[in-house]
């Protein structure tokens, strides 16, 4: 669903973004929304847990370091099995590298003991998630259940958009609901560049 917007912008910003759209296929209407999604998008970004972004730039530069950064291989590295592996052992050696030191023990039930209000759906959580494989397993099936089923992600975003209008003053459903808007825009760039096709069915 779309509604008009008339706006005014100068010409050597409308003369950018035409040649930017045209340099993408788009029209200047679609490269404008996509500009702006990509803006808040990193607006989301900037709210993720420090050490979560400090992840994400260690492996984006663990890619990197993959591809040479040889734009020859930009488009293609990613596609080829003998790279991506590399990027997967390396990945492992780089988490080891980290990992912090101790005992692994489930912190989940402490979360449960800790919220007396949510305690039953907690544990119920942490009983599937009792050991670092239980937890691994989880956390990727519903990854990829976001990533490949685009209904699922649209059927989230609509439930929590008419939460939100039913609570608009309630800062925690609009803090769920900007999260929620991340991912499914997020997941769909991610498939679009990864020149994966959205399946009509989860690939679990």
């Amino acid at each position: 669903m779309r509604s008009q917007l008339t706006i005014r912008m100068p010409d050597d910003l409308r003369t950018e973004l035409e040649a930017a759209a045209r340099k993408r296929g788009h029209n200047l209407t679609d490269e404008l929304l996509w500009r702006l999604r990509l803006s808040f998008a990193k607006e989301r970004e900037q709210r993720r847990d420090p050490a979560m972004r400090a992840l994400t730039f260690l492996i984006g530069e663990l890619a990197e370091n993959v591809h040479l950064g040889l734009r020859s291989f930009r488009m293609k590295w990613h596609k080829n099995p003998f790279m991506f592996q590399a990027l997967k052992l390396g990945t492992t050696k780089l988490l080891d590298a980290i990992a912090p030191p101790g005992e692994i023990e489930s912190p989940y039930n402490d979360m449960a003991k800790a919220s007396p209000k949510s305690a039953e759906s907690l544990q119920k959580m942490a009983n599937r998630l009792r050991t670092p494989e239980d937890a691994a397993q989880e956390c990727a099936d519903m990854l990829l259940r976001q990533l490949f089923d685009p209904r699922l992600r649209a059927k989230n975003v609509s439930t929590i958009r008419a939460v939100v209008d039913k609570f608009p003053d309630d800062p925690f459903f609009r803090m769920i609901a900007d999260e929620i808007e991340r991912e499914h825009y997020g997941m769909s760039a991610a498939l679009h560049d990864l020149g994966i096709e959205e399946a009509k069915e989860p690939k679990l």
